[in-house]
């Protein structure tokens, strides 16, 4: 019969950075025991970027077994989970998950990163975070050159390949292959804006756009052309600025011949086929095919005239109508 125990863990039994140098992964688990689901831990989360301090004793509950390897198998296939914890009720079918669950009570964070301060509950999240410092990407993909750090970073990517768009905007039904491209797209709808640059106000709905317009501040242009020496502050710029000394025309059409240099292009070309018009202005309700036709729109709510005339001085909100004016004045 399995032997009902309790194991003491010390915080002082963490590895001390001013001491002996720590082994590259630092853990509790037993050998092979490591890799399990990471569905039993839960997503990492800023909650987990704290550190341990002190040396409070925490008494770990557990149950111990003698069950020999070939039990231990039997009970993945019988579903048996004999290690329960006593402070939710949640069972496991491992004693060492068991132990791993216990932190969520405790609080005990086990891993401490060898580069900074930073201390981690999960094994899983702890060697992610360790492949922030080294660069490691050990996950390749087996149809691209691109490695990734982790293994679900791996399957999301894979739906590019695959075709797969799981994940689908329930206000204009476009599907995304991850969530995060969702959850940006999103704030096209909702107008969110949550990045903001603290030299001008200028606001985001993404990090990275956000990055990138840093760079019109600070002036970085650290992507350059060994064509002509033009820089650029993205990467994405310099390869569509290629295209003019390539001539390649990289995007096709799926509905007809036509071929497009520029994404953008090739995306309001697929409109025209589709009917698609996922931008709408807040004012009116009315859509439209980009975002340049909403935003010439949105200057008639706001009274805006940018487009003045250089012979009569009359002002318009779209440069169009200030073209019908010079032709019909010219004719």
């Amino acid at each position: 019969m399995a032997n009902s125990v309790a194991l003491v863990v010390q915080a002082e039994l963490l590895p001390s950075q001013s001491t002996t140098p720590l082994s590259p992964f630092p853990s509790l688990l037993g050998p092979g025991e490591d890799a399990e689901d990471d569905g039993e831990r839960g997503e990492l989360s800023e909650g987990d970027k704290g550190v341990v301090e002190g040396g409070e004793e925490v008494v770990l509950d557990m149950v111990t077994s003698s069950v020999s390897g070939q039990t231990q198998q039997a009970e993945s296939h019988t579903g048996d989970k004999p290690y329960k914890c006593q402070d939710c009720g949640k069972a496991f079918k491992r004693s060492s998950l068991l132990q791993v669950h216990q932190s969520v009570h405790t609080g005990v964070r086990t891993f401490l990163c060898p580069y900074c301060p930073l201390t981690f509950k999960w094994s899983s999240h702890y060697q992610y975070h360790l492949r922030q410092h080294t660069g490691e990407c050990p996950y390749p993909c087996d149809t691209c050159p691109k490695a990734f750090k982790n293994s679900s970073s791996l399957r999301r990517h894979k739906n590019v390949h695959l075709g797969l768009k799981p994940y689908t905007c329930s206000v204009c039904n476009k599907s995304f292959t991850q969530s995060t491209n969702l959850r940006q797209h999103m704030r096209i709808h909702t107008g969110e804006r949550p990045y903001i640059c603290n030299e001008c106000g200028r606001t985001f709905k993404g990090s990275s756009g956000l990055k990138y317009h840093m760079r019109d501040h600070t002036g970085e242009r650290p992507y350059r052309c060994t064509e002509c020496g033009k820089s650029f502050k993205r990467s994405s710029l310099l390869s569509i600025h290629q295209r003019v000394h390539t001539g390649v025309r990289a995007f096709q059409c799926p509905h007809c011949p036509l071929t497009f240099k520029w994404s953008s292009h090739y995306q309001y070309h697929l409109r025209q086929h589709t009917g698609e018009r996922p931008y709408v202005c807040k004012e009116c309700g009315k859509s439209f095919k980009n975002t340049s036709c909403l935003r010439r729109h949105s200057q008639m709510h706001s009274g805006l005239r940018p487009h003045i005339c250089s012979i009569c001085s009359k002002s318009f909100s779209q440069t169009s109508n200030l073209k019908q004016v010079s032709t019909f004045m010219n004719s």
